[in-house]
């Protein structure tokens, strides 16, 4: 018998090695893209398993509206002779009036009002125009408590203005009851200058009583609030989107990995071993006449096995 099976394997391998080094050879833009192409079902397998759920989750979620309104912020302020005067606020000032929008005080106040939710307040770097917004699920409930805060707000500085010109009224009685009494008690050539400054003191009460009845708050709406039309969270496409990259990547990044190992377990497999060196021609026995030194084709074999048998079955 004659065994063509180490020809066979030395054929076999010739073959494996030249393939590994054809791959070998290629762009790796190229093999990365083979190597997701393969594994394309898995790759969108998982996209699709992070981006439904995340879409369905945010349809599902309680939609948040918000309304936006502006405010100018100023303050007015009683100088020296008790004029009143309009003050230019620095960034602490609107910081503070900031800060008392958002306080719990007016906060309070405007839950009394109608105002259900907080809101947020946000300065701007180069005016006074204070940006104001407020969420709710609800989006006439959203502009009516941004309305709420506004006028509890608007409440507390003219309180405070008010207040600021009583104590003014209080402190501007006590000092013409006190002229009044040294010029009372004065002599007579003494009583002019006291006039005078009787007359500016009085003047002055006048101008701040005055105020008293037009004291303001010292705040501007630029933009009412407005009911918003369409909420601002959820975003189930968004989201979807989001989710669907992240699983793209996710995919494309478990798929070249498998696609390494996969490839790395095949070149360890004896299917890619070294190529072997081809077998040694055998010697033929002592004795047995072959004519060129060559083997037996397979059908010479078989014709040969074939004729042995026949001759033995007649004996």
């Amino acid at each position: 018998m004659f065994d063509v099976s180490p020809t066979a394997q030395y054929l076999h391998d010739t073959v494996a090695s030249t393939g590994m080094a054809i791959q070998s050879d290629g762009l790796p833009l190229l093999s990365y893209a083979s190597m997701v192409w393969r594994r394309r079902v898995l790759v969108l397998i998982i996209a699709l398993a992070m981006a439904v759920p995340a879409f369905a989750v945010s349809a599902l979620q309680i939609p948040r509206y918000q309304a936006t309104a502006q405010l100018l912020l100023s303050q007015q302020q009683l100088d020296e002779d008790f004029n009143v005067e309009t003050a230019v606020l620095t960034d602490i000032q609107v910081n503070n009036l900031i800060a008392i929008l958002t306080s719990a005080q007016v906060a309070e106040r405007a839950r009394q009002q109608g105002g259900i939710s907080e809101v947020q307040a946000l300065g701007s770097a180069d005016s006074n125009v204070v940006t104001v917004t407020a969420e709710d699920s609800d989006p006439q409930r959203a502009a009516a408590t941004i309305g709420a805060y506004e006028q509890a707000f608007s409440d507390y500085l003219t309180r405070q203005q008010r207040q600021t010109l009583e104590d003014a009224v209080a402190q501007l009685d006590n000092s013409i009851a006190g002229l009044q009494g040294r010029i009372n008690s004065a002599a007579p050539e003494d009583r002019f200058g006291l006039q005078d400054q009787l007359s500016t003191l009085q003047g002055q009460l006048g101008r701040v009583q005055v105020q008293q009845e037009l004291v303001t708050s010292g705040v501007i709406i630029v933009q009412d609030p407005r009911v918003p039309q369409s909420p601002v969270s959820p975003t189930p496409v968004r989201n979807a989107l989001l989710a669907l990259v992240l699983g793209l990547a996710l995919g494309i990044s478990l798929a070249v990995l498998l696609e390494t190992l996969q490839r790395r377990s095949d070149v360890e497999s004896p299917a890619y071993a070294p190529v072997p060196e081809p077998p040694p021609e055998r010697q033929p026995l002592a004795g047995t006449a072959v004519a060129d030194n060559t083997r037996l084709s397979a059908t010479q074999a078989t014709d040969l096995a074939r004729s042995l048998s026949q001759t033995l079955r007649r004996r």
